[in-house]
């Protein structure tokens, strides 16, 4: 069956607590298996890639962790039936990201049926700028034209460039799983220190650093044993909040009311649920953390607090940060973070987030990701009866049995 929503007309707001249900993990046994069809610049589209409502985008293309790709066709139900529950309003037809401005570039131009700001859309924050500014950039925070042309142009080049592979290896992601990405102009996505680097670590978070690079160097991808040993996101538990990455699944799609903003992120299918109605902080941890949002003029300041106390949990969703795997230690329990959105013109969406966790960082810091329009959302499935986590442990065992066999001298 294929659900299928309509834009023009919307429903009453239905139940926002299954909605948040919806992000729990049901089996931690499972293994990562994605399903996506990722619409790339730079090459013919056929109708098919340009629809923009993600539940009508039925064709994807299934791959597994050892990378076999098998073309296939389903509906998108799992998507549709989450966007069924966050459609806003009966008979408004509001702005949608990246249509035109109807009253000039400001932010005012863009209120919902309530008078908030309208942060609604289909949104990608891929970039190749860097989390830090490079030791031999000094204290140069933006580019120069010519430079910010020169990276926009291998941009488009290494989208459209093939890879080489060699014969027996399985290869890894070409150009249509990236997504087309765009430079921001600046040295580093880190805007405060000025330095744009990471804050020193504390004397106790250097120290589990240093831990953790130990195990790392034996077991550079997470030990073997059992499943719940393996990475979150392998067991299709998460990848953690906030993200920085930078060319694969950075797309989201966010949906609101005057009660709740809802950020749903492709990669995982997380969802960032944020109430506004002045609820406080309750005491349970959560994978994605406890969000309260609340409006400071046309900016949407969210914070969120008691984030899992699991180790290696701490700003698992950074990669430059976390590679390899939880490289940074630790668990995410002290993390406070505070998130700002604010709707700027048609086609951007400024987003900011400060990270405060004294007992990991000397002090806090901001990281700054506009966001602009994506053509459309596309389903990311994890799910149970894959192949990959059965055979990843079968492979360790056949590797120790390897080791095992050999003779010794």
């Amino acid at each position: 069956m294929t659900v299928r929503t309509t834009s023009a007309v919307r429903q009453p707001l239905l139940d926002f607590g299954s909605l948040a249900r919806l992000h729990e993990p049901s089996d931690l046994g499972k293994s990562e298996h994605m399903t996506r069809k990722r619409i790339t610049g730079g090459r013919p589209q056929s109708p098919r890639d340009s629809c923009r409502n993600p539940v009508d985008c039925q064709t994807e293309v299934q791959y597994s962790e050892r990378m076999r790709y098998q073309p296939g066709v389903k509906c998108l139900w799992g998507l549709g039936a989450i966007l069924s529950m966050v459609i806003v309003v009966s008979g408004q037809d509001q702005k949608r990201a990246g249509s035109p401005a109807s009253a000039g570039p400001s932010s005012t131009s863009f209120r919902n049926a309530w008078g908030h700001p309208d942060l609604e859309g289909v949104w990608t924050n891929a970039t190749d700028t860097p989390l830090e500014r490079p030791a031999t950039l000094a204290d140069k925070q933006l580019l120069s034209r010519e430079e910010l042309q020169q990276l926009e142009q291998a941009a488009a080049r290494n989208l459209s460039n093939e890879p080489d592979v060699r014969a027996g290896d399985p290869g890894t992601y070409n150009a249509f799983w990236r997504d087309p990405i765009k430079p921001t102009g600046r040295t580093s996505l880190i805007v405060d220190p000025p330095d744009g680097r990471v804050p020193p670590l504390t004397a106790a978070a250097a120290k589990r650093r240093e831990d953790r690079a130990v195990d790392l160097k034996q077991f550079p991808f997470q030990h073997y044993d059992n499943p719940e040993e393996r990475p979150f996101f392998e067991r299709c538990i998460g990848r953690g909040w906030p993200r920085v990455g930078g060319t694969y699944q950075f797309t989201y799609q966010i949906v609101q009311n005057h009660q709740y903003v809802v950020v749903f992120a492709e990669m995982v299918n997380e969802l960032h649920v944020i109430p506004l109605d002045g609820r406080p902080h309750g005491t349970l941890r959560q994978w994605m953390g406890d969000a309260r949002g609340h409006w400071e003029g046309d900016t949407l300041v969210v914070e969120t607090i008691n984030f899992p106390d699991t180790p290696l949990t701490l700003l698992a969703g950074i990669d430059t940060l976390n590679y390899p795997y939880g490289a940074l230690g630790g668990s995410a329990q002290n993390l406070r973070l505070i998130e700002r959105f604010r709707r700027v013109d048609a086609d951007t969406l400024d987003y900011q987030f400060t990270v405060e966790d004294p007992t990991t960082f000397t002090r806090p810091w901001t990281v700054s990701m506009p966001m602009r329009p994506a053509t459309a959302l596309f389903e990311y499935a994890c799910h149970e009866r894959n192949y990959g986590m059965m055979n990843i442990l079968r492979g360790a065992r056949a590797a120790e049995g390897e080791q095992s066999d050999k003779p010794t001298r």
